[in-house]
This record gives structure tokens, C-alpha cells and sequence, in this order.
């Protein structure tokens, strides 16, 4: 048995958002979709749940908490190395 197709109503409420917002994800091309329907109109958007599912894994932040650094400790710190021409005009105008 295939899942149900949501419409923009139901996706706009399960991502928290308008309707006016899931059409224009769906214009900047940021979220998936189908077109059912053929016509003179232009077809009825719809989305799977992975569609959304997706979208949302793409668009998660990370706490800053929750992120794991790379130990510095032993990185060598190196000031910027300053070119000839930098320091001649540092002593022209200093």
C-alpha cells in the first residue's frame, strides 16, 4: 500500500508554515513535489512524506552544544605572513 499524497494545506501544517511558504519553496525549487493531473491548468501540487521528511533534514541547524570541534590544541598558531610591498607602505604613510 503506497502512502497518501498530502496536499500544499496539509504539508503547510505539518512544517509549521503557511501555504504561501510551501509554494514558494516549491517555486525556489528547495522542496520536492508532484504535479498530478493534466489540463489547461497547471496540475495540483502534492508531496510524500519523504518529500518533507527530506526538506527538513536539508534545512536542520545544528546546536552549537551538539557539534563536535576538532582539537586545536595542537594546531600551530601563525601570524599572517606581511609582504615587502605591505610593509613599505606601512612605513610610507605610518
Amino acid at each position: 500500500m503506497t502512502t497518501p499524497l498530502l496536499t500544499v494545506a496539509k504539508a503547510a501544517e505539518r512544517l509549521g508554515v503557511s501555504d504561501d511558504t510551501v509554494r514558494a519553496l516549491v517555486r525556489a525549487g528547495k522542496l520536492s513535489h508532484i504535479r498530478i493531473g493534466t489540463g489547461e491548468q497547471k496540475p495540483p501540487i502534492r508531496f510524500t512524506e519523504e518529500d518533507l521528511a527530506a526538506f527538513i533534514t536539508r534545512h536542520r541547524h545544528v546546536a552549537a552544544a551538539d557539534r563536535e570541534y576538532p582539537d586545536v590544541s595542537r594546531v600551530p598558531h601563525r601570524l599572517p605572513r606581511r609582504s615587502l610591498a605591505n610593509l613599505d607602505e606601512a612605513k610610507r604613510y605610518g
